[in-house]
C-alpha cells in the first residue's frame, strides 16, 4: 500500500499555545479599552489632561461614554452614545456665536404681543450658591454660581411659594442690586440691569431655588420712529472655542496602550 502518514501532535501543542495566547490577547485589549473608556469619562469630570482648553463637568458627555466589541476578536471602539453626541461634539469641536432671539421668540413658550407686532418670551435664569455642586459629584459652572455677598442677600428673601388653593407662586421679595449690567463681550452690547437684579427664592425652605427672569421681544420700531423690544445686540450666545478631549485622551492613553501590549507579545513570544 502506498501511503504518506502525518504526526500533526506538534501542530496541535502550537495550536494550543496560540490559544492561550489569543485569550491573553484579549483579555488586554479589553483592559486597554477599558483603561481609554475610564480616562476619557475622568476627562469630562474634572480631570484636565495635556491638550485639553480647560477642566470640565459635563454629566451628558459623561454618561454617553461607552465601549463595544467590534466584529474582530481584538477589536475594541470607546465611542459616544446617541444620547449624548450632540452635546459631545459641541464641546469638542466649539459653537460659533448666535443670536438667540429667533429661537427664544418661535419656541413653545414664547406668546403673541398684544398689538401683533411681534412676539415675546420670559426667560428663568436659575442661580446657584457659592461652592454648589449638581446631581453629587458634578459641579456647577463658576459662572452660574452667585458670589458670597450677592447669596448673603438672596438667602434672607422672603420665599415665593405656590398658593395652596389657585396653584399659582404667590411671589414674596425680590433682590434690589442697583448696579448697572456688565457687557456682553461677543457683541459688546451693554445689559441694561445686573443680571442678579430682581431674584427670586422660590420653594421650600430647604430646596429654595434662586431664580431671575428676562424678557426678550422681537426688535422693532414704534410709529414714532422709536426702538422697542430686545436690542439687535441682545441676548447673543458667545462663542464656544473648541476643547479637544478626545484627541487629549488618545495622546495620553495610546503610549500606554502599545506599551502593555508589546509587553505581553514578548512574555507571550520570547
Amino acid at each position: 500500500m502506498l501511503h504518506i502518514d502525518f504526526d500533526l501532535r506538534d501542530l496541535v501543542i502550537v495550536q494550543r499555545e496560540m490559544t492561550s495566547a489569543l485569550v491573553a490577547i484579549q483579555q488586554e485589549t479589553i483592559n486597554a479599552g477599558t483603561f481609554v473608556r475610564d480616562t476619557w469619562k475622568q476627562a469630562v469630570d474634572g480631570q484636565k489632561l495635556p491638550g485639553m482648553k480647560k477642566a470640565i463637568h459635563d454629566d451628558a458627555y459623561h454618561k454617553a461614554i461607552t465601549m463595544v466589541r467590534n466584529n474582530t476578536p481584538q477589536g475594541i471602539s470607546i465611542l459616544v452614545g446617541p444620547f449624548g453626541y450632540d452635546r459631545a461634539e459641541t464641546i469638542e469641536r466649539g459653537l460659533p456665536a448666535y443670536d438667540m432671539k429667533p429661537n427664544l421668540l418661535n419656541g413653545p413658550k414664547s406668546r403673541a404681543l398684544k398689538n401683533g407686532q411681534g412676539r415675546y418670551n420670559i426667560i428663568p435664569f436659575r442661580h446657584y450658591a457659592p461652592s454648589s455642586t449638581s446631581g453629587g459629584s458634578t459641579a456647577i459652572s463658576v459662572r452660574m454660581q452667585m458670589p458670597k455677598s450677592i447669596y448673603d442677600q438672596a438667602k434672607r428673601l422672603v420665599r415665593s411659594v405656590p398658593n395652596a388653593t389657585t396653584g399659582k407662586i404667590d411671589w414674596g421679595q425680590s433682590l434690589r442690586v442697583g448696579q448697572m449690567g456688565g457687557i456682553n463681550q461677543t457683541s459688546l452690547y451693554q445689559h441694561k440691569t445686573n443680571r442678579y437684579e430682581g431674584m427670586y427664592r422660590v420653594g421650600a425652605e430647604k430646596h429654595a431655588q434662586y431664580l431671575t427672569f428676562r424678557v426678550v421681544s422681537t426688535p422693532r420700531v414704534d410709529s414714532k420712529g422709536r426702538h422697542k423690544g430686545s436690542a439687535p445686540r441682545s441676548w447673543i450666545h458667545p462663542a464656544t472655542p473648541p476643547n479637544p478631549i478626545m484627541q487629549a485622551v488618545y495622546n495620553h492613553c495610546m503610549p500606554i496602550v502599545n506599551e502593555n501590549m508589546q509587553q505581553l507579545l514578548q512574555q507571550l513570544f520570547t
